[in-house]
């Protein structure tokens, strides 16, 4: 197992399951009897397309992906050789500083715990909000095509619908969309917010949330959350409101 020893940490489980023609669950096991601590204890640094695995996804990175999270949402990577090659990197302190500031594009119920070391008090939260956030990828049934049919044709908002179905308003818009069902009017929530819907609504959006989670907390329609924000802040964008928020605050 000294192959087990000086590897662990520094390539990836894929690799390492190839090498040692056992399982990953295998290998994971034989490295907690041998008490060599996390995946990554060994090292302050994660490859990209380690950390890609590791935050939920079944294939492997693409370029696009990589020019999203370092370009445009400015994931603190960098080059490094290792072995003959060079690969992104990042440290293991700045992804939890950078996860904390972008948890809306990040699913952390995908995360497994502890993978990555010790987390930051934060993360077990977020990873329980996640756990509840409904999932918005998964295929439709023809029994969900047909609730949906029937809920839109009685003017349920999209936000109940959700609910009801266990997606998130988006899906259920869109899905609704390319059946070409008549829209809910949304009337249930045309009525003027209370202070405390507002107060509630702003933190949520400085605690980092998305727009189902907010959904899930509000008895309020996707397009009634955005009018507020538009008309409180000139912006429905979750990100600028949070910063605005943020700055007011200081």
């Amino acid at each position: 197992m000294t192959y087990l020893k000086e590897k662990w940490g520094r390539i990836s489980m894929a690799g390492m399951s190839k090498r040692l023609n056992r399982t990953e669950w295998a290998i994971r096991q034989k490295a907690l009897s041998m008490k060599l601590g996390a995946f990554v204890e060994n090292g302050t640094y994660i490859t990209l397309s380690q950390l890609w695995f590791i935050l939920g996804h079944e294939h492997g990175i693409s370029d696009k992906n990589k020019k999203f999270l370092i370009t445009n949402r400015q994931m603190p990577c960098r080059k490094q050789q290792i072995g003959k090659r060079f690969v992104y990197v990042i440290e293991i302190d700045d992804f939890w500083k950078w996860a904390e500031k972008n948890k809306r594009i990040l699913d952390f119920s995908k995360i497994e715990e502890n993978i990555l070391g010790a987390e930051p008090k934060w993360v077990k939260e977020q990873r329980k909000r996640d756990y509840n956030r409904p999932k918005g990828n998964r295929k439709w049934s023809p029994e969900e095509i047909e609730k949906l049919k029937f809920y839109v044709k009685r003017n349920y908002s999209f936000s109940e619908i959700a609910k009801l179905l266990h997606r998130t308003p988006l899906a259920t818009m869109r899905k609704a969309q390319l059946l070409k069902l008549k829209k809910s009017k949304e009337s249930y929530d045309t009525g003027p917010w209370s202070p405390e819907e507002i107060e509630t609504l702003e933190n949520l959006i400085k605690d980092g949330n998305s727009y189902e989670v907010i959904l899930q907390t509000l008895n309020r329609s996707l397009s009634a959350i955005r009018r507020r924000l538009w008309i409180i802040h000139h912006t429905s964008s979750l990100e600028a409101v949070e910063k605005i928020l943020k700055e007011r605050k200081e």
